[in-house]
């Protein structure tokens, strides 16, 4: 039987903003990378002053994971939440058209927004309104529908929302459905640290970039890979350009970044672990697995936002299936 990968996130629409330096310090306080919630008013403004986009797409790291596993042929299944706008209708279509599943339950808050300020050296620093996304409640969730799950996926961000997360977290666990974390943003791990340590080793997959890492253990990657290893079955540590980490069964693994012309870091992160599970899903090493991401998330860096060209999509399955065969 098919797989069946569950996501449950944030839906937010990103708008891919090109900035200098200079401007990116002016904005953004002087913080460069990450992710801090700004209102509506201050997201308006940067679209503003910083506009016209370089591109718009639907966003949020789970979102994205599910996009690059539908387009790799894995059936794939997304809860959310949006506004009652274009914005949210947009986001729906957009994710139909990646074959995305979609329940999106409504709110009269506005569609969440995130404007992602991207720099010469293709890092991505975000501004995201959160909006309708934080509304989103156990009674939005079909858990008949998960029933059908072979994993499910959950964002760090969820962990704003306890009831939820703990109803899904429990959920997943009672009907041994493997669960997956990404921590997000190390302003997540900052603010839900002793959330993230209860939880660890009931998790079946931990996703990390290098700051998250960081922030949560105090380690350099490596180390911090080890650590982390030592409470959660399989880790995936992301280093950016110095490639990633990954661990299962004592095992830590580091495979070099694919080198690439970078536009632009957004959605990376969420296609490694899209080329990732699918190759784990595909019964490849871990090493392969490796590979797979590293090689998606080097397709994604090509173009501004979450995306890779659909006219690449024929050429980037077949390597992948080259890469874990």
């Amino acid at each position: 039987m098919k797989p069946v990968v569950v996501g449950i996130g944030a839906c937010i629409m990103d708008y891919l903003l090109h900035v200098n330096e200079k401007d990116l310090l002016r904005f953004s306080g002087g913080s460069k990378g990450g992710m801090e919630l700004v209102s509506f008013e201050e997201f308006s403004s940067l679209i503003i002053d910083l506009g016209p986009p370089k591109a718009i797409s639907s966003g949020g790291s789970a979102a994205n994971m599910l996009k690059g596993l539908a387009k790799l042929g894995l059936d794939s299944l997304f809860f959310g939440c949006i506004g009652r706008d274009p914005i949210g209708s947009f986001f729906q279509r957009d994710m139909g058209k990646h074959k995305v599943e979609t329940h999106l339950s409504e709110s009269a808050a506005p569609t969440s927004t995130s404007a992602c300020l991207v720099t010469e050296d293709g890092e991505r620093t975000m501004r995201t309104f959160i909006g309708a996304s934080q509304y989103l409640s156990t009674k939005d969730i079909s858990f008949s529908s998960l029933e059908r799950a072979s994993w499910i996926h959950l964002e760090g961000y969820l962990m704003a929302n306890p009831s939820l997360f703990e109803k899904i977290f429990s959920f997943a666990k009672a009907n041994k459905i493997p669960i997956s974390l990404d921590l997000s943003s190390f302003e997540i791990v900052n603010a839900f640290r002793s959330n993230i340590e209860e939880n660890l080793q009931d998790l079946s997959l931990l996703v990390a970039n290098a700051k998250e890492a960081q922030s949560l253990t105090g380690l350099d990657p490596e180390n911090a890979c080890k650590k982390l290893h030592k409470s959660v079955g399989k880790v995936i540590l992301l280093n950016g350009k110095n490639g990633c980490y990954v661990a299962e069964n004592g095992k830590i693994h580091k495979e070099d970044a694919v080198k690439t012309n970078v536009v632009d870091s957004t959605g990376a992160g969420d296609f490694f672990l899209s080329g990732y599970l699918y190759a784990l899903f595909k019964g490849a090493s871990l090493e392969n697995r490796a590979k797979a991401g590293n090689f998606l998330a080097s397709q994604v860096l090509n173009y501004y936002g979450a995306d890779i060209e659909e006219a690449k999509w024929p050429d980037t399955i077949t390597r992948i299936n080259t890469l874990i065969s």
